[in-house]
C-alpha cells in the first residue's frame, strides 16, 4: 500500500492541498491518481488533523456512503476516540485506531447504526504547504463482528447474573424452610422442651409466615417463568385505574405504617378507565409500590399520581429512599438481575420485582421509564395505553341495556369511587 502512494506522492500531496483549501472538502483527482488510490484494498479515507474528511475511495464511499461533513454523522460518543485516533496519527505520527459508531441511511431509506474499524496511519506529503500532516485511515465495517461480541458479553453477563440469582434463591428458600421445620419439630414435641399454648400459638404463626414468604417466593420465579417464555396473555378490560390505585394504597398500608411512612394519592381527576388486564395492572401497581415501601427510610413519604398524556396514562411513583446506583440501573428488567441491596439479604424478597414489572409493563403494550439517584431516592414513570381505540360500553339509562357505541371512543366512563379512603392514605 505505501509503495502506491508513494509513487505517486507528488500527485497526491497536490489533490490533498487542494481539498483542505477547498471549503466544499472535494477532492479532484486524475485517472491515474484514481487507478491508485482505488487499488489498494480495503476502504480507504484520508482525514486532515482536525477531522475533517478530504478524499474516499469508491469502496469507502460504498461501505458506509463517507461523506462530509462526516462528524455529523458519527455518535456524540464516539467523536472524541475518533479524533483522538486521526489527530495523533496527523500531527504525532503515530499509528492509532478508533472504533466509531456512525449513522447511515442504507438503501431502504431507513436510518441505521455501523461500527468501523478506523486504522489511521500518518500521510505527510513533502510537497504540502500545511505544517501538519494527514490521517490515512483504512477502514473496516465491523458490524456483524461487534454485534457477536456484544452478544457475548451479554450472555456471559446474564449467565453470571443466573449463577448469583441461582445462589441467592437458594438461601432465599432454605430459610423460610429450615425455619418451618424447625418450629414444625418443636410443636411435635421433638424438642427437649415443653411449650404452652402462647409459645405453640406464637410458633405457628411463625410457620405461617414462613410459609407465605416462601409462597411469595415462587410464585415470582413462577410469574417470571411464564412472562418469560411468553406463556401469559392479556385479558382486557375496562378498568377504574383511580379505584385499583387506592386499592393497592390500602394493601400497602399495614407495611408503610410498620415503618412510619406515609401513602400519599395526589389528585386524580379527569382520570379515564384503561382497557388493559386489571390483574396485570394491580401486580405492577403492587411491586412498584411494595419496592418504593420497602426501600424507603423510617418516616419517609412515597407519592404516587397520574397524568393524562392522550391517549395514554402516566403512572408516576416516587420515594425519597436508599436509591440505585447507574450501574445498577442500566441492569434492571433482566430476566436474572437482582439487585446488590437484595441480594446482601437488607431487604428480603426475591428481588425480581420490577423484572416481572418490566414484562408486564410489556405484555400491555406500555413503557417504564426508571430515575434513581443513590441515597436520594427513586422515580418509577410506567405509561400505559388507555385503549381508547376500543368501544367503551356506555348504558343510556340505568334500566335499559349496554350500548355500544362507535363515537364514543373519546369519551370516558363516569368516575363512581369516592374520594374517601383509609386512614393512613392522604389524597
Amino acid at each position: 500500500m505505501s509503495n502506491a502512494i508513494e509513487n505517486n506522492y507528488e500527485n497526491l500531496a497536490a489533490a490533498v492541498d487542494d481539498a483542505v483549501a477547498d471549503s466544499s472538502v472535494s477532492v479532484s483527482l486524475t485517472d491515474a491518481e484514481l487507478n491508485v488510490l482505488n487499488s489498494i484494498p480495503g476502504a480507504i479515507a484520508i482525514f486532515a488533523a482536525n477531522g475533517a474528511l478530504v478524499w474516499t475511495s469508491e469502496q469507502a464511499e460504498k461501505l458506509v456512503c463517507l461523506r462530509p461533513p462526516l462528524l455529523e454523522q458519527i455518535n456524540p460518543q464516539s467523536q472524541v476516540e475518533f479524533l483522538q485516533a486521526v489527530s495523533r496519527a496527523a500531527r504525532d505520527k503515530v499509528s492509532s485506531s478508533a472504533i466509531v459508531k456512525l449513522q447511515h441511511v442504507g438503501n431502504t431509506g431507513k436510518s441505521q447504526t455501523v461500527t468501523l474499524e478506523v486504522n489511521c496511519s500518518y500521510f505527510g506529503p513533502e510537497a504540502s504547504i500545511y505544517a501538519e500532516g494527514f490521517s490515512l485511515a483504512i477502514i473496516n465495517d465491523i458490524s456483524h463482528q461487534f454485534g457477536l461480541e456484544t452478544q457475548l458479553a451479554e450472555a456471559k453477563q446474564e449467565n453470571e447474573d443466573k449463577n448469583t440469582f441461582f445462589s441467592s434463591m437458594s438461601h432465599e428458600l432454605r430459610t423460610p424452610l429450615n425455619a418451618i421445620i424447625g418450629f414444625a419439630e418443636m410443636l411435635e414435641g421433638k424438642a427437649p422442651i415443653q411449650l404452652d399454648d402462647h409459645k405453640r400459638l406464637e410458633y405457628a404463626g411463625l410457620i405461617s409466615g414462613s410459609a407465605n414468604h416462601l409462597l411469595g417466593l415462587i410464585n415470582d420465579i413462577l410469574d417470571l417463568s411464564r412472562l418469560d417464555a411468553g406463556k401469559n396473555s392479556a385479558r382486557k378490560e375496562w378498568v377504574d385505574l383511580e379505584a385499583t390505585l387506592q386499592t393497592t394504597v390500602r394493601s400497602m398500608m399495614p407495611i408503610a405504617m410498620n415503618k412510619g411512612i406515609d401513602l400519599i394519592i395526589e389528585d386524580l381527576d379527569t382520570i379515564p378507565h384503561l382497557f388493559t388486564d386489571k390483574r396485570a395492572l394491580t401486580q405492577i401497581l403492587t411491586n412498584v409500590l411494595s419496592n418504593a415501601v420497602k426501600f424507603s427510610h423510617h418516616d419517609g413519604v412515597v407519592r404516587a399520581k397520574v397524568v393524562r398524556l392522550r391517549n395514554r396514562l402516566k403512572i408516576v411513583i416516587s420515594d425519597k429512599g436508599i436509591g440505585m446506583s447507574a450501574d445498577t440501573q442500566s441492569k434492571l428488567g433482566g430476566l436474572f438481575y437482582q439487585s446488590g441491596d437484595v441480594i446482601s439479604g437488607d431487604y428480603g424478597g426475591s428481588g425480581l420485582g420490577l423484572s416481572i414489572v418490566y414484562k408486564l409493563v410489556e405484555l400491555l403494550g406500555g413503557k417504564i421509564a426508571i430515575s434513581s439517584r443513590l441515597h436520594e431516592g427513586t422515580i418509577v414513570s410506567i405509561i400505559l395505553p388507555t385503549g381508547s381505540d376500543q368501544a367503551m360500553p356506555v348504558p343510556a339509562r340505568s334500566n335499559d341495556e349496554v350500548v355500544y357505541l362507535s363515537e364514543a371512543r373519546e369519551q370516558t366512563l363516569p368516575n363512581t369511587v369516592g374520594k374517601s379512603v383509609s386512614s393512613g392514605v392522604r389524597t
